[in-house]
C-alpha cells in the first residue's frame, strides 16, 4: 500500500494548511496525521467504492475510518466539525490520488497497441 500513501502525500501535502514555508509538516509532535495513520483503511474504503457520487465515498470513509477514529466517530467529531480533520478536509484529493493509481495500473496492464 505504500504506493498509495506516496501518491496521497504528493497530492495532499502541498495543499495542507499544516505545511510550513519550507514544506515541513507542522502537525504537533504528539499527534499523527490522520491520513498517515489510517491510509490502509482509507485506500480500502476508496477501492471498495465504485460510484459517480462523492457522498458514497464519504459514506465508505465514515464506515471504514471514522468508525474507529480516536478523535471522534462518524456522527460526532469535533475535529471534523471545526474543519480540523485533514482526512475530511482533503478527502476529494485523496480519492483522486488513489483512483489515479488504479487507472495507471490498468493502463500498464493493458497498454494500447
Amino acid at each position: 500500500m505504500s504506493i498509495y500513501l506516496a501518491a496521497i502525500k504528493d497530492k495532499v501535502c502541498s495543499h495542507c494548511i499544516e505545511r510550513g514555508p519550507s514544506g515541513e509538516c507542522r502537525i504537533s509532535p504528539d499527534k499523527v496525521c490522520t491520513i498517515e495513520s489510517n491510509y490502509d483503511r482509507i485506500v480500502s474504503a476508496i477501492l471498495s467504492t465504485t460510484s459517480e457520487r462523492y457522498e458514497d465515498y464519504v459514506g465508505a470513509l465514515r464506515r471504514s475510518v471514522c468508525q474507529d477514529c480516536s478523535y471522534g466517530n462518524p456522527k460526532a467529531c469535533d475535529d471534523r466539525d471545526q474543519v480540523e480533520c485533514p482526512l475530511d478536509r482533503y478527502y476529494p484529493l485523496i480519492v483522486d490520488a488513489v483512483e489515479l493509481i488504479g487507472i495507471e495500473n490498468i493502463r500498464r496492464a493493458h497498454p494500447q497497441q
